[in-house]
C-alpha cells in the first residue's frame, strides 16, 4: 500500500467501515501485524530468563512488605488488548471482527488523501475545513467531530497533529455520548 485515502464515514482504501476482518485484509493485503495476534506468539516472553530474573525481583519485594511471594502474578491485561492491524501507512481497528475505524500517524501521512484533498502535510488548518463542528477536548488533548467522526489527536500542542482517527459512524458518539 503506497497511499491511504479515506472518506469519512463511509471508507479507507475503498473498504467501508463495518467490513469484516477477512475483507479488509483482502482488499489492503497480508503486510500487516495484528495486535492480538503478536500478543499470543510472545507469550512466551514470560518464560525468558531476563523476565524471570524480574519476576524473582517482585517475589522479594513482596517478602519485604509483608505479603507472601508466591502470590505475585503478572497483571493480566487482556481486557485492554484491542484488536488492530498494522499497516505500513494506516492502523485499522475491529470489534468484533468489523472495521471500525482507522488511524494515520503523523510520519504516515505522507500519502494521505482525505475526501478529494491531499491532506499529506497534516496541515490542521486544511483537516479542520473537513467539518464545521470540530471541538477541542482538553482532557483527550484532539480535535474531535462528531458529524464526521474524526479525531485528531495533538498531545504536545493543540495545533501539531500526531494522528488523525476516522471512525465509522457513531464511533466518537459512543465515547463522549457515555461521558
Amino acid at each position: 500500500m503506497d497511499r491511504v485515502t479515506i472518506i469519512p464515514l463511509k471508507s479507507v482504501n475503498g473498504v467501508p467501515f463495518g467490513a469484516k476482518k477477512e475483507e479488509v485484509r483482502k482488499v489492503l493485503g497480508s503486510d500487516y501485524e495484528n495486535s492480538l495476534e503478536t500478543i499470543e506468539e510472545n507469550k512466551d516472553v514470560f518464560e525468558m530468563e531476563e523476565v524471570k530474573k524480574v519476576e524473582e525481583t517482585f517475589k522479594e519485594l513482596y517478602k519485604h512488605i509483608g505479603k507472601n511471594p508466591e502470590d505475585f502474578e503478572w497483571p493480566d491485561i487482556s481486557e485492554f488488548e484491542e484488536d488492530n492491524d498494522t499497516y505500513n501507512l494506516v492502523q485499522i481497528e475491529y470489534e468484533d471482527d468489523e472495521f471500525v475505524s482507522a488511524t494515520v500517524y503523523a510520519h504516515n501521512a505522507k500519502h494521505l488523501t482525505i475526501g478529494d484533498n491531499d491532506c499529506s502535510d497534516l496541515e490542521l488548518a486544511k483537516i479542520l475545513t473537513l467539518a464545521t463542528d470540530f471541538e477541542w477536548i482538553e482532557e483527550d488533548t484532539s480535535w474531535v467531530s462528531k458529524s464526521k467522526q474524526v479525531g485528531l489527536y495533538c498531545p504536545e500542542d493543540k495545533y501539531k497533529i500526531d494522528s488523525i482517527t476516522f471512525g465509522c459512524p457513531g464511533y466518537y458518539n459512543q465515547i463522549y455520548d457515555e461521558e
